[in-house]
């Protein structure tokens, strides 16, 4: 007769048998009482309990989980005592069930094990059925995208003319392009930009800026007294190499830059359909990997995959909807003859919006140059300058929470320690300078520096609009006077971010840009322009309207407003595949054949943008007249450029400006 209750015998094993192992068997034993259970609640798997007719159904049950309790313990139970088994398990002396004939205890533990067996049946059967449902799951999320049903193609030619029927002369864009374009200058500028001849006007230009320099520098005439003639004549000759190798770059850079343009042109606008495929294969992709990455680094099964994967793919679908939802603006704007689509054709293409080639560049410098004849200053001139600058930057922005960075090439910013490395390595400074300390570093540092420098206080804040600010020549070291002397009085904006010339920066319109950030009201620096204002004024500073700087908004003679561009569609053109990066690396290459594969990032000042706008307003305006890239814009000014203003309104739409005011288009 049994003596040992279950609990007895749980407590001798307990010591002997690996945790792991007891672990093991315990979920094993739970999970085939759960599925006794799911056996007991649903009738399609009443079968699966024999009870002999003797048993009933319930007995068969509960002796199947005591059964079930011992096992993972390898405990036999009709050997345990019967206080500890279940109810029905009190049998008398030879463990027969009263009332039930022949029938004893081992036949109950029998029909338990039965139970047991076809429990761990079903339970394999369901487990398999959980897998394959599982996998079709998981196929069907990684396969089938799930982002929103959007319209239809639009009717391209119909869009176009609603387009050109449009008026938009009163818009601030139109007042821009008609200051761009009020004499000839810049139209001549952009007609060498089409025929390949503006890297030859610069080059003139500059050679007689050299002659200029040479006559009122006494610096620029040791330097050119200490080369002898071979020198000079060495000098010379690996100049014109240069320029020849960069023009036959920019010759073939810009050819395939105008192919790439007529290829758009003469495509359909990327359909609503297209762009959906374009992301519905993107995001099926990011999943696929994610997929194969678990596959491949973890033991989830397909199920656990999915239960991972899920809010992944809800975070996708919820951005490739927001991104179709953009696009679908932009589209419906086309449709409604709200934007030309001929405009949206270009801007969508990432090798036009995110390359250049020389000749563009040197458009843009000319966009930016003051009207007239430069006015080169003198030693003494620039030497003032500097140390008015040095020691401004020193009353302010050398202590606490107060910074300053100088850009070098490629609009990079760095410290001014940082520059003097530079500047040691393009040979402006000794080998030996090196600055005992910050204050030191700053003087040596805007001696020699050639190019804008930022200042601002604590962190610096993101910025959506800019304003920039114009002086006459002879000015520029007045300007930057008065610029602290006014800041000073408003406390409010000791920390905004703006930036100057490192130099007296002649043959540029800007002298300084004040950065605005995101969360400041122009209200608040309205009272600093209006006092900056009348200082300039009482000392003859601010430039007058026609060399203030004319991409931006005219606020008032030598002062402009202007809006960071803000190219999100053309960033998220980045992760969605509409880049097409084989093209645009060979363009780069053949901008400069040294050049390494380039980053997809749109980084635009917005007088650059506006540059690019001006040329690919010109481009469709052409092209819509049937014009050759040779036709001079001059000649055809009348009926080119209100299609200009159209496409050029487009463009600063597209960066985010309203270009009814030129202001942050708040609805974007």
């Amino acid at each position: 007769m049994a003596t040992n209750t279950l609990q007895d015998e749980i407590q001798k094993k307990q010591n002997t048998i690996r945790a792991d192992l007891l672990k093991d068997d315990q979920k094993e034993s739970e999970e085939i009482s759960k599925v006794i259970d799911l056996i007991a609640s649903e009738d399609q798997y009443s079968d699966l309990i024999s009870t002999k007719g003797i048993f009933t159904k319930e007995e068969v049950i509960q002796a199947a989980k005591f059964a079930l309790k011992a096992k993972p313990y390898d405990i036999t139970v009709r050997h345990l005592k019967v206080s500890d088994s279940p109810i029905y398990y009190k049998m008398g002396k030879n463990q027969k069930l009263e009332s039930r004939g022949r029938f004893k205890r081992k036949d109950l533990d029998d029909m338990a094990n039965l139970l047991i067996k076809r429990a761990q049946d079903l339970n394999d059967e369901l487990k398999a059925e959980k897998r394959r449902q599982d996998s079709a799951d998981l196929e069907e999320l990684v396969t089938v995208a799930g982002t929103m049903e959007i319209g239809e193609k639009i009717n391209e030619e119909e869009a176009s003319m609603l387009a050109e029927s449009r008026q938009v002369d009163d818009y601030e864009s139109s007042k821009i392009i008609d200051r761009i374009m009020s004499d000839n200058t810049h139209a001549d500028n952009l007609d060498l930009y089409f025929n390949g001849k503006i890297i030859d006007m610069e080059i003139e230009e500059n050679k007689n800026l050299e002659t200029k320099k040479l006559e009122v520098s006494d610096r620029a005439k040791e330097k050119d007294a200490k080369l002898s003639a071979e020198e000079k004549e060495k000098h010379l000759k690996e100049k014109a190499d240069e320029e020849n190798k960069t023009k036959l770059a920019d010759e073939r850079a810009r050819k395939k830059y105008f192919s790439i343009i007529d290829s758009c042109l003469s495509n359909e606008i990327p359909s609503l359909s297209k762009y959906k495929r374009i992301l519905d294969e993107k995001l099926v992709s990011i999943l696929e990997d994610k997929r194969n990455e678990y596959y491949n680094n973890s033991n989830k099964t397909d199920g656990e995959i999915v239960k991972a994967l899920r809010p992944e793919k809800e975070r996708l679908v919820a951005k490739y909807n927001k991104m179709l939802t953009n696009y679908k603006k932009l589209y419906d704007a086309v449709k409604n003859g709200e934007m030309a689509p001929e405009v949206l054709k270009l801007f969508l293409n990432s090798t036009l919006m995110n390359s250049d080639c020389e000749s563009e560049r040197v458009l843009y410098r000319f966009l930016m140059r003051p009207k007239g004849e430069l006015e080169v200053p003198t030693d003494k001139e620039d030497d003032s300058y500097k140390e008015t600058l040095t020691n401004c930057a020193l009353s302010t922005h050398i202590k606490g929470e107060k910074y300053i960075q100088m850009q070098v090439s490629g609009g990079r910013t760095v410290n001014p320690t940082t520059f003097i490395g530079v500047a040691i390595k393009e040979k402006m400074l000794p080998t030996t300078a090196n600055p005992a300390n910050r204050t030191e570093a700053v003087k040596t540092s805007f001696n020699v520096m050639w190019s804008f420098i930022h200042f601002y206080g604590g962190k610096r804040s993101m910025a959506d609009r800019r304003l920039y600010f114009s002086c006459k020549p002879k000015k520029e070291e007045a300007m930057v006077r008065i610029w602290w002397d006014t800041l000073k009085d408003f406390k409010n904006l000791e920390n905004i971010y703006f930036k100057i010339g490192g130099n007296t920066n002649f043959d540029r319109r800007e002298k300084i840009v004040f950065y605005i950030s995101n969360e400041m009201k122009f209200s608040e620096i309205e009272p600093f322009l209006q006092k900056f204002s009348e200082n300039c004024k009482a000392e003859g500073v601010l430039e007058d309207q026609d060399n203030s700087v004319i991409t931006g908004k005219l606020l008032q003679p030598g002062i402009a407003f202007a809006i960071e561009p803000n190219l999100k569609i053309l960033r998220e053109k980045v992760d969605n595949g509409w880049l097409d990066r084989e093209e645009l690396d060979e363009m780069r290459q053949l901008d400069n054949p040294k050049a390494k594969p380039g980053v997809n990032d749109y980084r635009y000042s917005y007088n650059m943008y506006v540059n690019k706008a001006l040329i690919l307003s010109a481009s469709i305006a052409k092209k819509k007249l049937n014009l050759t890239r040779n036709d001079k814009i001059s000649d055809h000014k009348e009926q080119m450029l209100p299609l200009m203003k159209r496409y050029f309104a487009d463009f600063m739409k597209l960066a985010g400006s309203d270009p009814r005011t030129m202001e942050v288009d708040k609805n974007e």
